[in-house]
């Protein structure tokens, strides 16, 4: 595949120097940056998606202890009025 990218002229020398050092060709460097940003975007979006887990999980701890108040708290109401106290 073959793909064109626009880079100023003086940044294209620069890295084809730094990357010459490194053993690399420009079109290895390119590959590596976009292996890395696929990693990345990976990494994230399991993240996220641990945080959403994470999330959903103390959402439902939360609905679930707001029933047991509501339901202590009717139970208490019915209760009170069983005594006769209001």
């Amino acid at each position: 595949m073959t793909t064109t990218l626009r880079i100023d002229d003086v940044l294209k020398r620069d890295c084809e120097v730094v990357l010459e050092d490194l053993g690399l060709g420009m079109s290895g460097a390119v590959t590596l940056f976009l292996k890395q940003v696929v990693r990345i975007a990976q990494r994230y979006a399991a993240e996220m998606r641990k945080n959403c887990e994470r999330e959903w999980i103390m959402e439902e701890i939360d609905a679930e202890i707001a029933h047991v108040h509501k339901e202590r708290r009717e139970r208490q109401a019915n209760e009170c009025e069983t005594a006769g106290v209001k």
